[in-house]
């Protein structure tokens, strides 16, 4: 990884350069003050490598990103991530508190991801691949909108918010810690997926992904060079093989060489990268699989 303790001087020029331009638009707007970890030179770094190291573009995102941080409350939102884990911030290996919000613990169980080991309910134990990066499980094919309706969409997007604030300061905590930038390893089991769009789908159903595409884009702008490598993983054979070569040709080649698209016989490319330790049972690992393959297995039932 990208080192973040001994940075050429051309690199620490381009980190000053983009700092000067956000010092001018806080001068101006003072709510635009960036946070301790949003005005660091890794978070900095971050938006250089996104925009291929040219400090003007660079500079013209991150500034748009302190205004969208300020018009989504991200910076409130880290403040309650940081009060709720003082260990963690202070120095320790666990999080304290992963549930941030009084709703947190109902929205996992309705759209479940995990970054933790699931054996403990706190201190939590963070999921690493081999080089470091934080590995993250999605199951995106049994999220279940109907619930999540009940819980209320502005909960879940905020609980959608408050888990990428929380995920990208863990990865610059633990990128300042080790001296090199730290990304996400992302695993998309797609089991029970619906590739194709329902014109017949619920309106809840419908309401729910528009609110998670806008959310998304967002987090793309706010939080960027955060991803090492997304496994799509789960798709019936025919699929990776169909929606495989047409998925990568319609995403920047930056990240088309990120995205691992693979049907059920995945287990060996993704052991490549995390160890047994990191991984639930379902992946071949050591750990107790967590909520989100009860949903698969009860949705399974279903058809």
């Amino acid at each position: 990884g990208l080192s973040t303790r001994k940075k050429s001087p051309y690199l620490q020029g381009l980190i000053d350069a983009v700092r000067s331009k956000a010092d001018a638009a806080v001068s101006k707007d003072g709510s635009l003050k960036p946070s301790t970890e949003a005005a660091d030179d890794i978070r900095i770094m971050r938006f250089l490598g996104a925009n291929k190291w040219d400090a003007a573009a660079a500079a013209e995102e991150y500034v748009s990103s302190l205004k969208s941080r300020k018009a989504k409350g991200l910076d409130a939102l880290r403040d309650e991530i940081v009060a709720k884990n003082p260990g963690f911030f202070g120095g320790k290996e666990e999080l304290d508190c992963i549930y941030v919000h009084g709703t947190s613990k109902a929205l996992q169980e309705v759209n479940p991801r995990t970054f933790t080991d699931v054996r403990t309910e706190g201190p939590y134990r963070l999921l690493r691949d081999k080089r470091g990066n934080l590995v993250v499980i999605e199951c995106v094919g049994v999220v279940d909108y109907a619930a999540i309706a009940a819980v209320g969409f502005e909960p879940w997007t905020k609980e959608f918010f408050t888990f990428n604030e929380l995920r990208v300061l863990v990865l610059d905590e633990l990128s300042r810690r080790c001296g090199k930038l730290l990304l996400t390893n992302t695993v998309m089991d797609m089991s029970h997926i619906n590739m194709m769009p329902n014109p017949f789908a619920p309106k809840v159903e419908k309401d729910g992904k528009a609110a998670a595409k806008a959310s998304s884009e967002v987090t793309k702008e706010v939080y960027p060079t955060t991803t090492f490598r997304n496994y799509m993983v789960n798709l019936s054979e025919s699929t990776a093989k169909a929606a495989g070569p047409l998925i990568k040709a319609l995403v920047p080649k930056r990240s088309a060489d990120k995205l691992k698209i693979f049907g059920p016989d995945f287990q060996s490319a993704l052991h490549e990268d995390v160890d047994c330790a990191n991984l639930p049972q379902r992946y071949g690992g050591e750990l107790p699989d967590g909520i989100q393959f009860k949903l698969i297995d009860a949705k399974g039932k279903k058809k």
